[in-house]
């Protein structure tokens, strides 16, 4: 009797249903590691499909991490597989600057800079195409994000000088 082998098709699509694509979403690293033991346990789900017109381009992701040794579980993290190319790095900018304010989004049109983009693949595209605009964007983004931690970390500092004990931890200016 010969041995069946695998044929390409087989191969590709046993890999993706270990990624959430078909099969068992919960994975750790190592296998199928006793999941007791594991240090990280992260749920994969996509969540639809990226195209450009009739094309597949890549898929939207869902990851929740389920268990964590080293860090507080439970948090959440979404982003675009590009199929060939991985996480898409403009998208996830684009994303994080409409969140943040930084671009104006308005129905399928993306403001920045006093330029008007129709959808969010000529937006990327535009960013991948002009480096200086990319990095523009990302240093606003930096600036913000760092400028809010910061003031975060502040207003703990302030409110752990008196103990917490005055009432008022958000506004608490103790001099003391």
């Amino acid at each position: 009797m010969q041995a069946v082998s695998k044929t390409g098709a087989q191969h590709v699509r046993s890999k993706l249903s270990t990624f959430g694509f078909g099969g068992p979403t919960e994975v750790t690293y190592g296998g199928n590691a006793l999941k007791f033991y594991a240090l990280v346990r992260l749920n994969i789900r996509r969540t639809w499909l990226v195209k450009k017109g009739e094309e597949t381009i890549g898929s939207q992701v869902l990851v929740k991490i389920v268990k964590n040794k080293l860090a507080p579980p439970f948090k959440n993290v979404e982003f675009e597989l590009e199929f060939g190319k991985g996480i898409s790095r403009e998208r996830e900018i684009i994303d994080l600057a409409t969140k943040h304010k930084l671009v104006t989004k308005s129905g399928a049109f993306y403001s920045f800079n006093d330029r008007k983009l129709h959808g969010k693949e000529a937006f990327r595209r535009f960013l991948a195409e002009n480096r200086s605009a990319l990095e523009e964007l990302v240093m606003k983004l930096r600036e913000k994000l760092l400028d809010a931690e910061s003031k975060k970390e502040r207003q703990t500092d302030i409110s752990d000088d008196c103990g917490g004990n005055c009432g008022v931890e958000k506004f608490c200016v103790f001099n003391g």
